[in-house]
């Protein structure tokens, strides 16, 4: 897997372009610049169209790309695709609960909880592209090819934005809320703590013996 580094010295002039919010997770790059609209930069106005899936400023905003010419739609950490032979069984469980296979992730769904609308809108304005080609980022090698298999691929992956009536959306709305903040943001802070905390103190404390 190549890294930001082997990029870079492969691609020593090309610009660092970022998504809302990950210059502030990624400190340790230098980005030229942050994408939160759907206008599309100078550089590729008219070869590639850009669209922001979620407000432009929220905790998991993604931006979906379409080249012209070839039709492709690529989507970066929206969709996941994991080689599932890679993972122990316990992780293969985990992993298959998340959603974590040709699918939008469970944690991320949760996290647009409250703007579903703003992304049924941006769903929509990717299917207006109609693109016949979909790239994965976030995989081993994910591309589907055609109109009609990328549409399908797309009403499965995004079937968590499906239109409910206004009792289930009001149901369905509360308890991912009590999934969030009981269930996801307290896992993610135990992890947080286990491996940016009490590692590095245990590591040290070996170290020092």
């Amino acid at each position: 897997m190549c890294t930001w580094e082997d990029w870079s010295q492969a691609y020593p002039d090309a610009k660092l372009y970022a998504s809302p919010r990950l210059p502030a997770k990624r400190k340790d790059l230098t980005f030229y610049k942050t994408l939160s609209t759907d206008t599309s930069e100078p550089e590729w106005a008219g070869q590639i169209d850009q669209c922001v899936f979620g407000t432009g400023n929220g905790w998991f905003d993604e931006i979906v790309f379409f080249h012209r010419t070839s039709g492709t739609a690529i989507f970066t950490d929206l969709i996941m695709d994991f080689d599932s032979a890679t993972f122990t069984p316990i992780a293969q469980v985990t992993t298959r609960w998340n959603q974590m296979y040709q699918h939008t992730p469970r944690g991320v769904q949760l996290a647009h909880t409250l703007n579903r609308s703003t992304l049924r809108n941006a769903l929509q304005t990717i299917r207006g592209w109609e693109p016949v080609r979909a790239i994965v980022a976030h995989s081993p090698w994910l591309c589907v090819e055609g109109k009609q298999q990328v549409a399908g691929f797309l009403d499965s992956a995004f079937d968590w934005l499906a239109p409910k009536s206004t009792i289930v959306e009001s149901v369905t709305t509360a308890v991912r809320l009590l999934a969030l903040f009981l269930i996801v943001l307290p896992i993610h802070a135990l992890i947080v703590l286990i491996a940016d905390i009490i590692t590095p103190k245990l590591i040290n404390r070996s170290g020092s013996k």
